[in-house]
């Protein structure tokens, strides 16, 4: 009896555990104030999916200047030029119909952006 009491009390605490760990990693990344729309623009990690090989989903939360919070879905690719087997670049779209290249200058939310998803 005794067993079975401290067996249930161990995988409660290991289940208690677990779902404190994933709050944990859960959050939201700031990644810079949008050029076009003025807007805050955050990376929320727990969305953070990697399908496949090349390829990976994020949603981005951007707060607007009245408070109002508003989301785009991104997928990125990394993709090889087919002339240079060794050289790779990233590319992304969004729900709102964007895409393009991640550049430093040219893409900056989408650049800050790929430097965390690739982390995770």
């Amino acid at each position: 009896m005794l067993k079975k009491l401290l067996m249930a009390a161990i995988l409660g605490f290991v289940i208690i555990l677990a779902g404190l760990q994933n709050q944990v990693e859960a959050r939201d990344i700031y990644v810079g104030t949008s050029n076009a729309t003025g807007w805050k623009c955050y990376v929320m990690t727990e969305t953070i999916r990697h399908p496949n090989i090349r390829g990976y989903y994020v949603t981005l939360k951007m707060i607007t200047r009245s408070g109002n919070v508003k989301y785009i879905d991104y997928e990125f690719w990394i993709e090889k030029k087919r002339w240079e087997d060794d050289k790779e670049y990233v590319t992304f779209k969004n729900s709102q119909g964007y895409k393009g290249k991640v550049n430093y200058r040219g893409t900056r939310i989408e650049w800050e952006m790929w430097q965390i998803v690739k982390k995770y």
